[in-house]
């Protein structure tokens, strides 16, 4: 509740001594209160250690966690399970990429050539444009809260459980020219989205690139990092009506529940 008082004194005291405004924009957050909304307090007994959350989940869950869950003018509650989950989604991208590389074997990836890819190549380069504009957008306006839930979306809704299974198909396959577009699709897709990450996870890093071949100091090759323009295709990638289309079906199969054939035929019986 001070910091404003905090932030307009910096302010007042920067301009009357030096003539200049200490910094131009100032980020506040609302309070971080508990899983039940309560204000934490040692007394309480409801206050969550950082030392100890980060000794347990590592420091980029619990950054991803309150940079994403706190959306502007609004306090957020802060719960161990949301912590939890934000660690496992790093752990999912990590086994994507690591998926992705060790399918590599020694085939050099090349941009894709939309012209020549299917329906499904197409589709998720077009959620990937979109993505990348969308959040580029957000992290202007800072929208962090918006531009996290967006690209965790997509790496894990879209590209993880759609793409990267409908992609087995054509790795194990005998189709040599279907394989060889699979993995330029998977290369370009995570060699782009995750580096939006880089803002909002500082440390954790993912599985080595087997194309970055270690130099003479110990170290690997710089590779690029956060700055990257929406990709740009020379044809056209996915239609509006397919892509959604794309998207009712599945949500279609994620809402579905299954019921065994056993159990299903004993109730008919």
């Amino acid at each position: 509740d001070i910091l404003f008082l905090w932030v307009a004194r910096m302010i007042m005291m920067g301009i009357w001594f030096t003539g200049q405004e200490p910094y131009h924009t100032v980020y506040l957050h609302g309070l971080v209160r508990d899983e039940h909304g309560q204000k934490m307090s040692k007394t309480k007994g409801n206050v969550i250690d950082p030392i100890e959350t980060v000794e347990r989940y590592g420091a980029d869950a619990l950054r991803f966690t309150l940079l994403t869950g706190s959306a502007p003018g609004a306090d957020m509650n802060l719960a161990e399970s949301r912590i939890e989950y934000s660690r496992n989604f790093g752990n999912k991208v990590w086994q994507m990429s690591r998926f992705a590389w060790s399918n590599l074997d020694g085939y050099t990836p090349r941009p894709p050539d939309v012209t020549t890819l299917d329906l499904s190549g197409r589709w998720i380069l077009s959620r990937l444009s979109k993505l990348i504009s969308s959040v580029d957008r957000l992290f202007e306006t800072y929208q962090y809260a918006e531009a996290g839930r967006q690209i965790l979306d997509f790496l894990w809704s879209e590209f993880a459980d759609w793409y990267v299974e409908i992609s087995k198909n054509a790795l194990y396959g005998e189709d040599r020219a279907l394989r060889e577009r699979t993995l330029d699709v998977l290369h370009f897709v995570l060699d782009r989205a995750p580096r939006r990450l880089q803002c909002l996870w500082r440390f954790r890093r993912l599985p080595p690139h087997p194309r970055l071949q270690l130099t003479r100091n110990g170290g690997r090759e710089a590779a690029r990092i956060l700055v990257i323009a929406p990709p740009s295709f020379a044809g056209p990638l996915c239609a509006r009506g397919t892509r959604a289309s794309i998207s009712y079906h599945s949500r279609r199969v994620a809402s579905h529940s299954f019921t065994p054939a056993s159990t299903a035929g004993s109730s008919s019986g």
